[in-house]
């Protein structure tokens, strides 16, 4: 049997710096004060974030974009129904073609959500 006494389970492994407990306190309030408390029925307190969406970042260099309209009946035939047609160049990326038609707006390769159908729905 060893010497030592036996080690709390809820105690920290012997390897493991212990901070001092001023330290510790002022961690704690600091995190306390950052989090909005959130009550029963008062959505005011919880703050939405500001600047771009998160996850996003900054571009100090954003890529040139290009929409350009096109006539739909010159590229798709007299007889379609597509009322809008858009070619989006989003910086060196290949070309994105956005119809407009029955079901809405959508870009050819990547449907409603691409950022294509975004830029032409703020450049009209």
């Amino acid at each position: 049997m060893s010497d030592r006494p036996a080690r709390r389970r809820d105690a920290p492994p012997p390897h493991v710096p212990r901070r001092p407990p001023e330290q510790l306190s002022l961690l704690d309030e600091s995190e306390s004060r950052s989090r909005p408390t959130r009550t029963s029925g008062n959505h005011a307190a919880i703050r939405k974030p500001r600047g771009p969406r998160f996850g996003e970042q900054f571009e100090f260099f954003p890529p040139k974009v290009t929409v350009e309209r096109l006539d739909p009946h010159r590229y798709l035939g007299i007889r379609s129904r597509v009322a809008g047609l858009w070619r989006v160049t989003i910086g060196n990326e290949d070309p994105h073609l956005v119809f407009e038609d029955r079901h809405g707006r959508y870009c050819e390769t990547h449907g409603v959500d691409c950022r294509a159908v975004r830029l032409v729905r703020e450049a009209d």
